[in-house]
Parts: structure tokens; C-alpha cells; sequence
């Protein structure tokens, strides 16, 4: 049982480290839905800037109809 302890805390670390929050400044599924919804509210559509790098989150910005 004290061996179990400390593998278990170290287990439950490495998992909430692999598994947290989305990735920052990467342009993933969930990140461009939520980029869109929130453009579309402002009444604008998102477009991805020129040169810009798709895989990025900074590349696209929204810009008004």
C-alpha cells in the first residue's frame, strides 16, 4: 500500500498533464468552431489572413461582411 500511493499520485499527475485544456495558439477543430461562432456574432466572417499558416490560430482573423 505505500508504494500504491505514491505511483498513484504520480500516474494521476502525468494524466492531468497529457489531458489538460485545449492546445494554446493551435488552430484545432474545437478552436476554429469557436473562433467562428464568436465572428459570426459580431457579424463578420473568419478568414485565414495572407501568408498565413493554417495550423495557426493568430492566421485567421474575422472581418466584417
Amino acid at each position: 500500500m505505500i508504494r500504491f500511493v505514491p505511483a498513484l499520485i504520480a500516474l494521476l499527475a502525468l494524466t492531468a498533464c497529457a489531458g489538460g485544456g485545449r492546445d494554446e495558439g493551435v488552430a484545432t477543430l474545437d478552436a476554429l468552431n469557436d473562433l467562428q461562432k464568436t465572428c459570426a456574432a459580431q457579424g463578420g466572417t473568419m478568414q485565414l489572413k495572407p501568408q498565413g499558416d493554417p495550423t495557426s490560430i493568430d492566421a485567421y482573423a474575422c472581418v466584417r461582411k
